[in-house]
């Protein structure tokens, strides 16, 4: 029960609690119905005795901690401690595929950690099978006035994505719309120096990246920089736009593969085989064969090493991709990215738009009596 008890504190915290009503002073009631000392400041999402949760970790690749912090150990997880007396112990960490191909071996042996972080497949096998808890009084309990605001400025899609059978399974994220746009992020130090305009369509970007690589915007003397750079998924384009992903040369297309979407006729068709997919892999390429494109794009496991080193004069990129601009200006005070929405022939800006929540906290079923 006291593992439980932690759990349920967890996840009040994760759902953006508020305590300031229960830690005001004045009377309350304590676990018996009788009236509490009104002097006794009581916070009830803070565990009387350390409690140990269990977890797995994804971390990005390439990730760095400050010096002092581990996987295990850091400011987060103090501060969590702090807060509700619970510690957290990462079973095993991974990233990238690997994580998630360890996931699914863990769900299928049914050797889950008390809590975790899903998408929203693993969310909804879960949830099938009867290996999650029903977070509903949970939800209704800890919630925040806040946390429900903000679900409710979705019109509640996200909470009625994490319900099933009409039960809160888990605790949604909510998605930034804005990440589904993809823009070009340019050194614009280097058009200076070759005397290049902004880029206002993509055969503009090709253009450019092509002189990137050719007249030696870096002044090294050397044929060693990149036009635009790239990664292993750079054309995996489902959902968000990546630091690195070629998403914004699709939307220049009005391309959305690995989408279903409404052709041009109104039918709700694979957007993987659609005529737009079919012209934006025609000039992608075209610009690899022209050399405007990484040519070792595709074996890139890390797609922020060639930007931040300022070999690269171009990627693609969300409006948050600025951090990765200022990681290159800490090397090279002279690089000067700057970002640029693409549109298509016409002129029109083309996104898809995200789903609401592609993520859910979830809780390992258990008996009351664990």
């Amino acid at each position: 029960m006291k593992k439980k008890k932690a759990l349920i504190s967890m996840i009040a915290l994760v759902v953006l609690m508020s305590a300031c009503s229960s830690n005001s002073g004045g009377t309350s009631k304590d676990g018996g119905g009788q009236a509490a000392d009104p002097s006794v400041k009581v916070d009830p999402f803070k565990m009387p005795n350390p409690i140990e949760v269990t977890t797995f970790k994804s971390l990005s690749p390439g990730a760095k901690l400050p010096a002092g912090d581990t996987v295990e150990s850091n400011q987060y997880m103090k501060y969590i401690s702090e807060k509700t007396n619970i510690n957290f112990k990462i079973l095993w960490y991974a990233a990238s595929q690997d994580y998630e191909q360890k996931m699914k071996l863990a769900i299928a042996s049914n050797d889950l950690p008390d809590v975790m972080l899903v998408n929203e497949q693993i969310f909804l096998t879960l949830a099938e099978a009867g290996q999650i808890e029903d977070l509903s009084k949970v939800y209704d309990k800890y919630a925040s006035p806040l946390a429900k605001e903000l679900y409710a400025s979705t019109n509640n899609k996200a909470i009625e994505k994490a319900t099933y059978k009409g039960k809160l399974m888990g605790i949604p994220n909510i998605s930034v719309q804005a990440d589904a746009a993809s823009m070009a992020w340019v050194r614009k130090d280097w058009m200076d120096k070759l005397g290049l305009q902004p880029p206002k369509s993509i055969n503009d970007v090709a253009a450019i990246a092509k002189a990137f690589v050719e007249k030696d915007p870096d002044g090294s003397g050397k044929a060693d920089t990149i036009g635009i750079a790239g990664f292993e998924k750079a054309l995996t384009v489902s959902g968000k736009a990546q630091r690195g992903d070629f998403k914004g040369i699709f939307q220049a297309f009005g391309a959305y593969p690995s989408n279903w979407v409404k052709d041009s006729s109104g039918k709700i068709a694979y957007a993987s085989i659609l005529p737009e997919t079919k012209q934006a892999l025609g000039k992608l390429r075209d610009m690899y064969a022209a050399g405007a494109i990484d040519k070792e794009f595709a074996l890139r496991k890390d797609p922020n090493e060639n930007i931040v080193s300022g070999k690269a004069g171009m990627f693609f990129g969300p409006w948050w991709s600025g951090g990765l601009a200022a990681d290159a200006m800490k090397l090279n005070p002279k690089a000067d990215f700057v970002p640029y929405l693409i549109p298509d022939a016409k002129g029109t800006v083309n996104t898809m738009m995200v789903p609401v929540s592609t993520q859910f906290i979830v809780v390992k079923e258990r008996d009351e009596e664990s």
